[in-house]
């Protein structure tokens, strides 16, 4: 069962999907008014999302060829509510883990130096890019229905709620990664689609 979420162009995905028969598999699709954010957007498709555990959420920005076998197996190991694909790259804003078990204690924005920090770490923390691939628990999906926000990041969201929920890190750094929300990206992205390197 698949949910995709729509604002921009959305008619043209979905009649895609369908002149596709769906490739094979059940779709829902709904549709954003307005742009609720990835926060808002669970919260408005909770209801749909009761039969499965973990859900997995996958930004519609991010290419990756990440093992979601091991992903989903490194889920259930930690016994973890959430579980965040992060790799060690550059980025603007980090998700901040502690290096013993990988657990989300805060979050940092370079340019501003902004530091958020929910746990009291002995060891050494750990700063890692997110790569908008994550595993939800039951648990956290009712939470976020009840939110009294409509429109929310979730970034903020989890390190928010670090203390309370066991959200987890999993590292992906032998992985391909590459973020489609820029435009150099995507352009690269479909050379490399065109030459089949993906």
């Amino acid at each position: 069962h698949i949910i995709i979420n729509l604002h921009h162009f959305g008619e043209k995905i979905e009649d895609h999907c369908k002149s596709q028969n769906n490739f094979g598999v059940h779709i829902d699709f709904i549709y954003e008014e307005k742009l609720l954010n990835t926060g808002g957007a669970v919260k408005n498709a909770a209801h749909l999302l009761l039969d499965t555990n973990p859900v997995l959420l996958h930004n519609v920005d991010a290419l990756s060829d990440i093992n979601l076998f091991d992903f989903l197996k490194n889920h259930h190991l930690n016994q973890a509510k959430v579980s965040l694909a992060v790799q060690n790259r550059k980025t603007d804003r980090y998700l901040l883990f502690d290096e013993s078990n990988q657990r989300l204690v805060g979050w940092k924005n370079i340019k501003t130096n902004e530091i958020i920090l929910q746990h009291i770490v002995k060891g050494k923390i750990v700063p890692m890019a997110f790569s908008g691939i994550h595993l939800l628990s039951q648990d956290v999906i009712k939470h976020i229905a009840q939110n009294k926000e409509t429109v929310f990041s979730i970034t903020k969201y989890y390190v928010e709620y670090c203390k309370q929920f066991n959200i987890n890190g999993f590292y992906h750094n032998q992985s391909f990664f590459m973020d489609l929300g820029k435009h150099e990206n995507l352009k690269f992205a479909e050379y490399l689609n065109l030459n089949k390197f993906l």
